[in-house]
C-alpha cells in the first residue's frame, strides 16, 4: 500500500469532534441548581444538577473550578489563566474539544456537629478540565440529591 493510500485510510477513519456549544445555567428555586452543557454530538450532552430546595438548615451549591491538570494528592485545583492573563470562566469553553468526563470520589468532612460533603464532576476539553463541585454543609440527616447524566448512563447520588 502506497503512503497516499495510507494517508487516504487514516482521514476516513478518524473520529469526529465533539464540541461544547452552549452551557446552561440551571437554577430553579424548589428544583434544581447546575448545569447543562450542550454538545455538537447531543448524545454526549451532560446535565448535572442539585437539588435546590430548604429541608431544614443546610447550605448547598455548586462552584465552577478550570485547571490545566487535576492534583491526584490534594483536593485543589490550580485556577488556570486566559490569555489576557484573567480567570477563565465557563463560557471560555464554548467550542472547546469534549474529551471525556468522570465523577469525582464523594468527600466528607466533619466540623463540629455539620458535615460538608461534596462531589465533583471533570469535564475533559483540549482547553483543560471544568470542574463542576457541588456541596451540601448540613447535621447529616438532610441530604441532596445531585443528579449526573453523561453518555455514560444516569446517577443520582445523596450527600
Amino acid at each position: 500500500m502506497s503512503e497516499s493510500e495510507t494517508k487516504s485510510i487514516t482521514k476516513s477513519v478518524t473520529k469526529p469532534v465533539t464540541t461544547i456549544k452552549k452551557i446552561t445555567k440551571i437554577d430553579e428555586p424548589e428544583c434544581w441548581l447546575g448545569y447543562i452543557f450542550t454538545m455538537s454530538d447531543e448524545s454526549k450532552n451532560i446535565i448535572c444538577k442539585i437539588e435546590n430546595y430548604h429541608k431544614c438548615c443546610e447550605k448547598w451549591g455548586v462552584y465552577e473550578l478550570f485547571s490545566e491538570e487535576l492534583s491526584s494528592k490534594e483536593n485543589t485545583m490550580n485556577i488556570s489563566k486566559h490569555s489576557e492573563d484573567r480567570e477563565l470562566t465557563l463560557n471560555d469553553f464554548i467550542g472547546a474539544e469534549y474529551q471525556s468526563v468522570d465523577i469525582g470520589n464523594i468527600n466528607t468532612d466533619r466540623e463540629t456537629c455539620d458535615y460538608t460533603v461534596t462531589i465533583e464532576v471533570h469535564i475533559h476539553t483540549n482547553k483543560g478540565i471544568i470542574n463542576i463541585q457541588f456541596y451540601n454543609i448540613h447535621n447529616s440527616y438532610y441530604e441532596h440529591d445531585v443528579s449526573i447524566m453523561t453518555e455514560h448512563g444516569h446517577k443520582f447520588i445523596s450527600i
